[in-house]
């Protein structure tokens, strides 16, 4: 607990930060139709900021795709910006790996991920009707999980605790609103 009293305020700062550009992310979601397209694009630049942002950017851009037409305007150009959160979020990621230090290493579990979305692919070619729907989805969720699955396990014990109760009050919130 040592690291939490000696950097606290730092964390403190940090966090006030990321709670001003995610609040004004959401402010221009709910604003109107142009400022809600663009509140992807400050989303997509919060990602690159390091492995917990990309996953807070992550979990933002499902909020922004899936809040109500009641509450929010329609973004049109939402699917663009989605894309442009998970590319940014696995450009972070993947800019901090490890995984072209002394040769390619890759961890059990984003591999694994790799390959099932590779099955995915592949069954797509094979038996999809729509097979550009299905496989820009399978394409879209490969890079999505093996992004969370990797700046996941690249976080350090604490960063890990600090991101789960950051998420799970955002829920709680998201649940209460």
């Amino acid at each position: 607990m040592r690291y939490h009293t000696t950097l606290g305020p730092i964390r403190f700062k940090a966090f006030g930060v990321s709670f001003l550009l995610l609040g004004l992310a959401l402010a221009m979601r709910i604003a109107s139709t142009p400022t809600a397209n663009l509140s992807y694009l400050v989303i997509a630049g919060y990602a690159l900021a390091g492995r917990t942002h990309a996953i807070q950017a992550l979990a933002v851009s499902w909020f922004f795709t899936m809040i109500s037409p009641g509450i929010a305007p329609p973004a049109t150009a939402s699917s663009m910006g989605r894309y442009a959160v998970i590319f940014a979020a696995a450009l972070s990621v993947l800019s901090r790996s490890e995984l072209f230090r002394d040769g390619i290493r890759i961890q059990l579990a984003t591999f694994v991920t790799l390959v099932l979305g590779g099955f995915f692919i592949v069954h797509a070619f094979f038996f999809s009707p729509m097979i550009d729907v299905s496989l820009l989805k399978a394409v879209s969720w490969t890079l999505t999980m093996t992004t969370l699955i990797s700046a996941w396990s690249g976080l350090r014990a604490d960063e890990r605790e600090i991101l789960s109760q950051q998420i799970f009050a955002g829920l709680i919130v998201l649940m209460l609103v």
